[in-house]
């Protein structure tokens, strides 16, 4: 789809389960839950196609992506703006630097 580019081998999108944790009170003690969350990942360049090519791989499955022209600008001026940080900064990160700035993991009684 649309010649030979830096994303020609990677696919156009991409759905995923990503697992979520958040903390609740149940019976006064704090619990951990795990929710998987779909998630939607689209090449930009594809998002116009997006649903004819999740159809065409995907016989008799109706898809459609709704999202208003406010919401998807501020997705791709959020991104424009973070992304070279991010490259810059991904192999500086990692468990151990995390793990230094938020401190050791709190038990609770």
């Amino acid at each position: 789809v649309g010649g030979i580019s830096l994303k020609t081998a990677s696919r156009r999108y991409d759905i995923e389960f990503r697992t979520q944790y958040f903390y609740a009170i149940e019976n006064d003690e704090i619990v951990e839950v795990e929710v998987k969350t779909p998630m939607l990942f689209v090449q930009e360049e594809q998002y116009d196609t997006l649903t004819k090519d999740i159809a065409g791989e995907n016989a008799g499955l109706d898809v459609s992506v709704t999202l208003a022209d406010a919401h998807l600008n501020k997705i791709k001026t959020d991104y424009a703006t973070l992304v070279d940080e991010f490259i810059k900064n991904k192999d500086n990160v990692t468990v151990d630097s995390i793990i230094a700035f938020i401190g050791e993991a709190v038990k609770f009684d």
